[in-house]
């Protein structure tokens, strides 16, 4: 009976141990979440992976944050200028930032502008097949984005590069391991 009672006492130590480390404290974000389980959230907030302290943060996407991204796009095209791009196509633009590194994400399809597209114009060009969608990394303390193509796949397709982190799909609503929304035509 001895050992009965070693093992009921290691049941309820245990118990005790797991349940406080399902006890939280608040944080001085409220839009920050950190949880082991991953969970899919819209944009403007936080989304966790699934490794606990991984975490995401949609933020808006301003105009300056736009311009920024059209100049990465103009820098990684050669021969063009930011007037050869209009925007991003309205609905598939992101911007996060990576809690784990302070690196900021962003992605989008860039639209060529009336001069881009004109004759054969170098922006129409980088912006068909494989540059028809972009992945955007800015580490900490970086002044420009860094702006690659997501290569020409269908929606949710894996990566030809490194993919944005789990965090960051998870709060983008997109597929694991996916350089696009899984709802872009």
């Amino acid at each position: 009976m001895r050992n009965g009672k070693y093992v009921l006492v290691g049941l309820v130590v245990s118990a005790a141990l797991a349940l406080a480390g399902c006890s939280s404290s608040s944080s001085s974000s409220p839009s920050t979440t950190k949880a082991p389980a991953t969970t899919t959230t819209m944009q403007g907030s936080t989304t966790t992976a699934a490794m606990p302290g991984s975490t995401a943060q949609n933020l808006a996407v301003t105009d300056a944050v736009r311009q920024e991204l059209i100049n990465a796009v103009s820098a990684a095209c050669t021969g063009t200028t930011p007037a050869d791009f209009s925007g991003f196509k309205a609905g598939l633009t992101y911007y996060a930032v990576y809690g784990s590194t302070g690196t900021y994400w962003a992605a989008g399809q860039a639209v060529p502008s009336a001069a881009g597209l004109s004759g054969n114009a170098p922006a129409g060009v980088c912006l068909q097949d494989a540059g028809s969608y972009w992945i955007f990394t800015k580490g900490p303390g970086a002044s420009t984005w860094t702006a690659s193509q997501a290569g020409y796949s269908g929606p949710g397709s894996a990566c030809p590069n490194s993919p944005p982190p789990l965090a960051v799909t998870n709060a983008w609503g997109w597929p694991a391991g996916s350089c696009r929304p899984a709802s872009n035509p």
